[in-house]
């Protein structure tokens, strides 16, 4: 990867990050209460940052005279992963620690709200609070955040060299 296209990584890393952050707080703030309303806004904002790599990667496709290889974009894109990533775990962590600490029992509440909309017995009621109340516990310890991290990165990762793939083009050989 040249040193140019690692800088404009870099700064659509930072960027990608910043509004990875606006979109989180947007979503928490508004939709915490519905369960289906911050799903949707969390599959919408994504899309967002997917649609962001994307453009990333078709940037630099169009700098180098509309040609780019599959490792060219995914390098590209893995950059700009790392750093937004980063800014999402962290973002999240403080979000829930300092910003909003009843987050995760407005969620919480919200499932049980849906839950027993839908007739479910207290049992099962009862198991998902529990269950919940042990994952908030463990999703504040380092290793959660570090594990956190890198699943983020895997998963955006496949999305990254789908996005590489369909927009590779390389320079076409004529046999005449």
């Amino acid at each position: 990867m040249s040193r140019e296209i690692l800088n404009k990584s870099l700064i659509w890393g930072l960027v990608t990050g910043l509004i990875y952050v606006v979109l989180i707080l947007i979503q928490n703030m508004l939709f915490a209460n519905s369960i289906f309303g911050l799903m949707g806004v969390k599959f919408v904002c994504y899309l967002v940052i997917l649609a962001l790599f994307t453009m990333h990667a078709l940037s630099i496709r169009k700098k180098n005279e509309g040609l780019i290889t599959l490792q060219e974009a995914f390098g590209a894109i893995f950059v700009v992963i790392l750093i937004a990533e980063i800014f999402y775990v962290v973002f999240n962590w403080v979000y829930v620690k300092y910003i909003d600490p009843q987050f995760i029992e407005k969620i919480g509440n919200a499932t049980v709200a849906y839950m027993e909309k839908f007739n479910l017995p207290q049992e099962k009621i009862d198991d998902a609070v529990q269950q919940m109340e042990e994952g908030k516990a463990k999703q504040m310890k380092i290793g959660s955040q570090i594990q956190s991290y890198f699943f983020s990165v895997l998963m955006d990762s496949v999305f990254g060299i789908i996005i590489a793939a369909i927009i590779k083009k390389s320079k076409q050989v004529n046999f005449n």
